[in-house]
């Protein structure tokens, strides 16, 4: 096998792309006794959508699982605890990068304050915390200061909990039009790699970035050892990366 590089399409082409392509996405590949099928998920925990009774065929058939998860010890509300509960005696292979590593491996492109914003904000985008957001403040800042990379960062910018707080009520406000009070367990306050609102937006779309070269990696790997390989991602992963897996499935 080659080794192919990713190349990214840019976030226009990839909005573009997105609209025009079904949920889920699913792209197909053959060559003599290798099969790879990839799946474009929407994400979710409702179970019950058309999505999840066709992805069940799939594992079935599968000899080799990858998923959109780093660590297969921790919980999931999405679609991987389906994807567990569903498939037996497969081989499941956790193929994405740790974000916190991602972050930190692009935090030198950016603002300081922004990186320990997002590192905040990953944290704070669960339903239990955004139901009160401004009790876990406090929390993910005692957490920081325990963090090897993230408090050098906290002591640097001298970080108090009332600059932080102004740093992500002006962030909130931007990204979900609301005040740290008037967030719900419903919004996601994280920010998206296919919006351009906020400077967190592009770090993300780095982030993103790093981790799908990573996952594509681990996809060439699982090809080299497996006949039938199932690749589960999150629709735009798989849009990004779809003109590289038909360079590398070339190449086996």
């Amino acid at each position: 096998m080659l080794d192919i590089k990713f190349k990214p399409l840019n976030i226009e082409e990839e909005i573009k792309k997105d609209k025009k392509t079904p949920n889920p996405y699913i792209l197909e590949f053959r060559k003599g006794d290798k099969d790879l099928i990839c799946f474009g998920v929407k994400h979710s925990c409702n179970f019950s959508e058309k999505q999840f009774e066709i992805l069940l065929n799939y594992i079935k058939n599968s000899d080799a699982i990858l998923i959109e998860a780093n660590d297969l010890k921790k919980e999931y509300d999405n679609e991987i605890k389906f994807i567990l509960a569903n498939s037996n005696d497969k081989i499941i292979i956790p193929c994405d990068l740790n974000i916190l590593k991602a972050v930190i491996l692009v935090s030198n492109k950016f603002d300081s304050n922004d990186i320990l914003l997002l590192r905040a904000l990953l944290f704070l985008n669960k339903k239990e915390k955004k139901e009160n957001l401004r009790k876990y403040i406090s929390q993910i800042l005692d957490l920081i200061k325990t963090e090897i990379f993230f408090s050098e960062i906290y002591k640097k910018e001298n970080f108090t909990e009332e600059s932080f707080v102004k740093l992500l009520e002006e962030y909130l406000l931007k990204n979900n039009g609301k005040k740290i009070d008037e967030i719900n367990e419903n919004d996601n306050i994280c920010p998206s790699p296919v919006e351009i609102k906020t400077e967190l937006n592009k770090i993300i779309r780095e982030i993103s970035l790093v981790r799908d070269a990573h996952m594509l990696e681990e996809l060439k790997r699982a090809l080299k050892n497996y006949d039938n390989v199932l690749y589960i991602l999150g629709k735009n992963h798989i849009i990004r990366q779809e003109e590289t897996i038909k360079k590398i499935f070339a190449t086996i």
